[in-house]
Order: structure tokens, then C-alpha cells, then sequence
């Protein structure tokens, strides 16, 4: 009610104001995440201040970061499952998924911003590359993110897959825009939703006249 009316705005446009479920630590750009034209207010930004100088594109310390405990204090059961989660999918499965009549090994070619893998390559009867994180959730079994990493292999060589495979990952929906979650917590804080906004989608402005004329 207090907010009626209010519409964010950018170079002279309503802004796209894409949200996901939770980002995990950081979101990431619309162009990592869909490959399309950049947009200054979804290039990514800091959610979780413990994550603002970890480089999450880089194996190691997204690894770190996905088994770094966080306070999950006053959070709702599905805001926790967003932020942690295990899953397990057998190898013979994930083959399947991807169309292969067997798979022997995998390689993480490539994570964004908010540490989603983006590209990766699967090796079999033949060779695959994957790419776009939704597409790698599916080929998972409907993960929630592709923030995760694969339990007993560390880093980007290639590496050979038992028989069950054992994902670790954080985070919840593409990445992109405002996190249901890390708004939820700032909230509760007591930030103002004008700051709230600034953080998931910089340089807009919040306009109530975009019925005038010289607006359109």
C-alpha cells in the first residue's frame, strides 16, 4: 500500500526486474546467466557481506564458500533448504539425462559471479559441453542452483565419476536480479526497501509519474 504507484526506472525504461529464490552469497549478470544484451542493474552485486572479495568464479573458493556455515538465525525451513543443500544422482542416471549411453568423466569449464557453473564438459561414448546453468541443473535432476561442486573432485582438470555422485551446493533459482532470501534478511534488520532495491539493481530510480506523457 505505502509503495503504490512506485515503479523502478532505467535509461528512460521501466526496469527488468528479474528475482530468483536465493543467490547464495552474491547474484550474477543477465549476460552470464542468459547471454543476452547487458544491463548496467543486473550485472551482479554483493548479497551476503561475508562473500563480497571471494572470487566464487574460481573453483577453489567456491568450493570454500559453499561449505562456509552461515547464521540461518530467524530463517524460515525453505529459506534454509534455498541456502544449503545435498543431493545425489548415480552416474548411470546422469548419463541417461544427458543422452549419453555412458559417461566416464566431467570437467567444470566455467562459473559466473555468484559461483554457478555455467560450462561444463561430461565425457563418455562421446563428448558433450553443456552450457547455461539451466540446462546443468536439469541435466542433475532439477537442482536448485548449479552453485555446487561435486564431492571428491577439486578444481577444473578432468576427473573420473564413481558410481554415485554426491553434490554439495547453495543457493536456489538463475542468480539474477533481487534474492527473495537476502531481501528477507536485510528486512529484518530494518534496512529501508529504497536501499534494498539499490543493492540487486543499481542505477535505477524509483519514479510515480511514469504515466506522463514525457515518459512514455
Amino acid at each position: 500500500m505505502e509503495t503504490a504507484g512506485e515503479i523502478l526506472y532505467i535509461d528512460d525504461k521501466v526496469a527488468d526486474a528479474t528475482y530468483h529464490s536465493s543467490c547464495g552469497g552474491k547474484t550474477d549478470s543477465s549476460v552470464s546467466i542468459w547471454n543476452g544484451t547487458p544491463l548496467s542493474h543486473l550485472s551482479g552485486s554483493s548479497c551476503i557481506e561475508a562473500a563480497r572479495n571471494i572470487d566464487l568464479s574460481q573453483e577453489p573458493q567456491a568450493i570454500k564458500w559453499i561449505n562456509t556455515p552461515l547464521d540461518t538465525k530467524g530463517m524460515s525451513s525453505w529459506e534454509r533448504a534455498a541456502m544449503n543443500w545435498q543431493r545425489s544422482i548415480s552416474k548411470e542416471q546422469l548419463a541417461k539425462n544427458l543422452g549419453l549411453k555412458y559417461l566416464t568423466s566431467v570437467q567444470i569449464i566455467r562459473r559466473g559471479s555468484s559461483g554457478r557453473i555455467l560450462l561444463m564438459k561430461f565425457f563418455g561414448d562421446r563428448t558433450i559441453d553443456l552450457s547455461g546453468e539451466y540446462k546443468i541443473r536439469q541435466a542433475f535432476g532439477s537442482l536448485p542452483s548449479s552453485l555446487f561442486y561435486i564431492q571428491g573432485i577439486n578444481g577444473r582438470a578432468k576427473h573420473s565419476l564413481g558410481n554415485q555422485i554426491t553434490l554439495k551446493g547453495r543457493g536456489s533459482g538463475h542468480g539474477v536480479g533481487m534474492c527473495q532470501i537476502g531481501v528477507l534478511r536485510k528486512a529484518r534488520a530494518g534496512e529501508e526497501y529504497e536501499s534494498i532495491l539499490q543493492n540487486y539493481y543499481p542505477q535505477t530510480t524509483i519514479i510515480t509519474d511514469w504515466m506522463n506523457d514525457d515518459k512514455r
